[in-house]
C-alpha cells in the first residue's frame, strides 16, 4: 500500500507514468520573449521546452544534445540571421520541424504580408528554395 501526502505536488508526468511531451527548442535572442514563449509553452500539456539559445551557435550545439521534436525560431537573432539556422538545421538534422517566429511588424510590412501565418508560409517556401 503507497501512502500519499495531502498537498504533495509530485504529478504523475514526473515520474514518468504521464504522456510522452513533445520537446521544444526556443531560439530567440531577446531573453524576455524567449523566457515568455518558454513559459507558455512549459504550461501545455503535452508540451516542453527542452533547450533555449539565444545564438544560431547555441541553437546547434543545443540541438546536438537534446534532440528536441521541434524548433522555434526567431527570424532575426540579433547581427544573425534565423534563416541560416533553419537552412542549416534542414541541412543537420532534415525531419525536425522548424516554426519561423517574429514579433517585428516592419518584416511583416516589407514583405506586404497580413499576420505572421503568411510570414511563416513565406519563410518556409524561402528556405525551401535556398536549400
Amino acid at each position: 500500500m503507497t501512502a500519499r501526502i495531502t498537498g504533495s505536488k509530485l504529478k504523475r508526468r514526473s515520474l514518468g507514468i504521464g504522456p510522452k511531451r513533445a520537446r521544444i527548442v526556443v531560439v530567440d535572442d531577446h531573453p524576455t520573449m524567449r523566457e515568455g514563449l518558454a513559459r507558455v509553452i512549459d504550461e501545455a500539456g503535452d508540451l516542453i521546452v527542452c533547450a533555449q539559445a539565444e545564438s544560431i551557435n547555441r541553437a546547434l550545439e543545443l540541438i546536438e544534445t537534446t534532440h528536441p521534436d521541434l524548433a522555434i525560431v526567431d527570424i532575426t537573432l540579433g547581427r544573425q540571421n534565423g534563416i541560416e539556422l533553419i537552412k542549416d538545421l534542414k541541412s543537420r538534422h532534415p525531419k525536425l520541424p522548424v516554426t519561423v517566429q517574429t514579433y517585428r511588424e516592419h518584416l511583416k510590412e516589407k514583405l506586404q504580408l497580413k499576420d505572421g501565418t503568411s510570414l511563416v508560409r513565406f519563410a518556409v517556401q524561402w528556405v525551401e528554395a535556398q536549400v
